[in-house]
């Protein structure tokens, strides 16, 4: 009986926590804008939709490595601030990011949602 009890807990604590592990768009898009600030393209492409990473990988990269380019010579990233709206399995993310050198830029990214985790798409 003990046995059972401590195997329902663990199951229901496995769950709990399991749930709190996908991210939401908002996250997604956080973890993008980092990636690029950092200069790191193959993480950045994680984050995009992988239809178009396979159809236009080499162009992604290139304008990955333009963004980084950008934020380096603004001061690089200091902070983000999003809003997302979702519908079903797309959502778009407001973003403000703020350079180092006090500009900033608002952008709104186009989101979906494969086999539960939130792309960048078109």
């Amino acid at each position: 009986m003990r046995l059972l009890k401590a195997q329902s807990l663990f199951a229901a604590f496995l769950a709990f926590a399991l749930a709190g592990c996908s991210s939401g768009p908002d996250d997604r898009v956080e973890g993008f804008y980092h990636a690029v600030s950092n200069n790191e393209t193959g993480e950045a492409l994680e984050y995009v939709d992988p239809g178009l990473t396979q159809a236009f990988g080499a162009k992604i990269s290139a304008s990955i490595a333009r963004d980084y380019e950008k934020s380096k010579k603004k001061g690089g990233l200091l902070s983000l601030d999003t809003s997302s709206q979702i519908e079903g399995d797309r959502a778009k993310v407001n973003v403000t990011a703020t350079y180092g050198d006090g500009s900033t830029q608002d952008t709104d990214l186009k989101m979906r949602k494969i086999d539960g985790e939130w792309y960048i798409t078109m």
